[in-house]
C-alpha cells in the first residue's frame, strides 16, 4: 500500500465509525467507544502509519491525523509520537506555503489546505493533545490568508453542478463553514481567545452567510462567542438570533444543539430595543409547537433540559410555552443515584431559574410545579456550599480600604438573610432593613472585547436581580471604570458620588473597620 492508500484507509474507517456513531444516536443505543487494538488489520494499517509518517503529504497527514481523533485517538500505541511529528510536518508545509506570494491551491496536496489545518486543530483539542494550541496559533496566522475565499454561495453551486452533472467537486480543501466552525468549536474548548481581529473576521463571515451553517456548525459558532465572552457584534447577533428562529420555526433542531443555543445567547446583553427586538423573534419562535412538541416528547435529556431551561429564564422567558414545558418535563425527574461535574452543574442552573423566577416573576413561579425533592435536596445544598466559598478579591479590599477613608460602615461578602446570595461588599441604609451591595466586577463579569468597551454579560443582571429582591440597591463597581479613576487620583470622589446616588450617608468620623 502507498502512501494514499494508508491515508485513505484511515480516513474511510473514521467515516464509517462516524456513520455508525450517528445511526446508533439517532436510535437512541449506547454508542461504544472504538477499540482498534481488537482488529488485525487495524495493526497493519498502525505499523503502515509509523513507518510512512516522513512519507505522507500535508494532506494525507492531516487525513490521518483527523482519522485517529474521530476513532478516539488510541487506535495505537506510539499515536504519541506520531501526532507530534505529524504536527510538526503539517506546521511546517503551511509556513512554507505562506512564505509565498499566493498560498498554494488546495489541489497542491504538498500544503495543508485552510480546511486541512482546521480539521487537525479540531483533532488535537478533541484529543487533549497539548499540541493543539501549537495550531491554534497557526490557524490565528493562516486565515487572513484564505477567508477572503469564504464563499459558501459559490460552494453550493458547484456541488449542485456536479451532482447534476455526477462527478466528484473541485473546491474540497476549501475555506468552508466547517473550516469556521472547527476553528471556533476548537478556541472555545480551549478557552484561548485567538484575538479580537481574528473572531470579528470570523463574526462579520459568519453573519453574511449564516444559512450556509448546517445546525451542529452553526451551534459550535455560537457557543464558542459565549465559551470565550467575545461580543460577535450587532449584527451577528442578529443573524444568530434570526436564524436560529427560521430553523426552530422548521423543527432543524435537536435538543442538545438548541438548549446549548439558547444558553449562549442569553449570556449575551440584550440592553438596548433593537437587541431586545432581535431576541423577541427568538423566544417568539422557541414556543412553536414543533419547539415545545420534542419537549415533550421526552428527547431531552437532564443536561438538555437545565441548559435550556436557564437560558429562557435568563432571557426572561418564564412566560412562555417552552419554559414551562421544560419546568414540567423537570419536575417529574427521578432520582438517577448519579452525581458528577455535569449534574451538579445542572442542578444549580435549575436551582438558579428557580431563584431568577421567584426575583423577576414571582407569580409565575408559584404557578410551577416544585422541583422534584431529590434534585430541590441536592441543588440547594450546592448552591449554599457556592454561597458559603465566597473568597474576597484584592479588588474588594481596595474599594474597602477607600469605604473606610470615607467613613462607610460595610460588610465583606456578606450574605442576604435567606443565605442564597452574598454580596462582595454589603453597605446598610439608614432604618436598617435595607442596604446597597456595592459589587466589584472583575474582567469575568464582562465582555472581554477589547473594541467594545466595559460590555456586561446577563449574569450580572441575573445576579443583580436576585440582589434586588433580597432588599439591595445594587451599584456595580466596574474593574476598567475604577482603574481609570485610580490612575486619575478621582476614585474617592467616583465612589463618594455613586453611593450618595444609592442613598447611602457619607459619614466624616474617620470610618469603621468592615465587618
Amino acid at each position: 500500500m502507498n502512501t494514499v492508500n494508508v491515508a485513505t484507509a484511515w480516513h474511510r474507517l473514521a467515516r464509517l465509525s462516524k456513520q455508525k456513531r450517528k445511526r446508533k444516536q439517532k436510535r437512541g443505543a449506547c454508542v461504544e467507544s472504538f477499540d482498534a487494538r481488537s482488529d488485525v488489520r487495524l495493526q497493519i494499517l498502525e505499523r503502515l502509519a509509523r513507518e510512512n509518517v516522513e512519507k505522507f503529504d500535508a494532506m494525507n497527514l492531516a487525513n490521518v491525523v483527523w482519522s485517529l481523533a474521530v476513532l478516539d485517538h488510541h487506535a495505537f500505541a506510539s499515536s504519541g509520537r506520531f501526532l507530534r511529528r505529524a504536527c510538526e510536518r503539517i506546521e511546517s508545509a503551511a509556513r512554507r506555503g505562506m512564505a509565498m506570494p499566493r498560498y498554494p491551491p488546495a489541489s497542491d496536496k504538498s500544503f495543508p489546505s485552510a480546511q486541512a489545518v482546521s480539521n487537525c486543530l479540531w483533532a488535537f483539542t478533541t484529543m487533549k493533545h497539548p499540541l493543539a494550541h501549537a495550531l491554534a496559533s497557526l490557524v490565528v496566522e493562516i486565515t487572513p490568508r484564505f477567508i477572503d475565499a469564504f464563499d459558501p454561495e459559490a460552494e453550493a453551486e458547484e456541488a449542485r453542478r456536479a451532482a447534476r452533472e455526477k462527478r466528484r467537486r473541485k473546491t474540497g480543501g476549501a475555506f468552508v463553514a466547517q473550516t469556521v466552525s472547527n476553528q471556533l468549536w476548537a478556541f472555545g474548548t480551549l478557552r484561548r481567545h485567538p484575538g479580537d481581529a481574528h473572531l470579528d473576521a470570523l463574526a462579520r463571515a459568519v453573519a453574511k452567510h449564516v444559512t450556509h451553517f448546517k445546525p451542529q456548525e452553526l451551534t459550535n459558532v455560537v457557543w464558542a462567542y459565549a465559551a470565550l465572552a467575545h461580543y460577535p457584534g450587532d449584527e451577528c447577533m442578529v443573524a444568530f438570533e434570526h436564524d436560529v428562529a427560521r430553523r426552530a420555526r422548521a423543527g432543524e433542531w435537536n435538543p442538545q444543539n438548541l438548549s446549548t443555543l439558547v444558553m449562549a445567547v442569553a449570556s449575551f446583553p440584550h440592553d438596548d430595543a433593537a437587541s431586545r427586538a432581535s431576541l423577541g423573534v427568538l423566544m417568539r419562535a422557541l414556543d412553536h409547537d414543533a419547539v415545545v412538541a420534542r419537549v415533550h416528547e421526552d428527547r431531552y435529556n437532564f443536561q438538555d433540559l437545565a441548559n435550556a431551561a436557564f437560558g429562557v429564564a435568563v432571557a426572561g422567558g418564564f412566560a412562555s410555552r417552552l419554559f414551562a414545558a421544560l419546568w414540567g418535563r423537570v419536575s417529574r425527574l427521578g432520582d438517577s443515584g448519579t452525581s458528577g461535574p455535569e449534574t451538579d452543574s445542572g442542578a444549580l442552573m435549575l436551582y438558579n431559574a428557580k431563584l431568577l423566577a421567584e426575583a423577576v416573576a414571582p407569580r409565575v413561579a408559584r404557578s410551577l410545579p416544585p422541583l422534584p425533592a431529590w434534585l430541590e435536596t441536592q441543588a440547594e445544598a450546592l448552591w449554599t456550599k457556592q454561597a458559603d466559598e465566597g473568597t474576597t478579591s484584592a479588588f474588594q479590599r481596595d474599594v474597602s480600604r477607600r469605604l473606610r477613608d470615607l467613613g462607610v460602615a460595610h460588610a465583606l461578602e456578606a450574605k442576604t438573610e435567606d443565605g442564597k446570595m452574598s454580596a462582595d461588599i454589603d453597605i446598610p441604609l439608614p432604618g436598617g432593613d435595607l442596604s446597597v451591595a456595592l459589587e466589584c466586577d472583575g474582567p469575568s463579569h464582562f465582555c472581554v472585547n477589547r473594541t467594545m468597551g466595559a460590555v456586561p454579560l446577563s449574569r450580572n443582571g441575573v445576579r443583580d436581580a436576585m440582589l434586588s429582591a433580597r432588599g439591595k440597591t445594587v451599584v456595580s463597581v466596574p474593574w476598567d471604570e475604577w482603574a481609570v479613576r485610580e490612575d486619575e487620583g478621582v476614585a474617592e470622589a467616583w465612589l463618594r458620588g455613586q453611593l450618595r446616588a444609592a442613598g447611602v450617608i457619607i459619614g466624616t468620623d474617620g470610618g469603621k473597620e468592615p465587618v
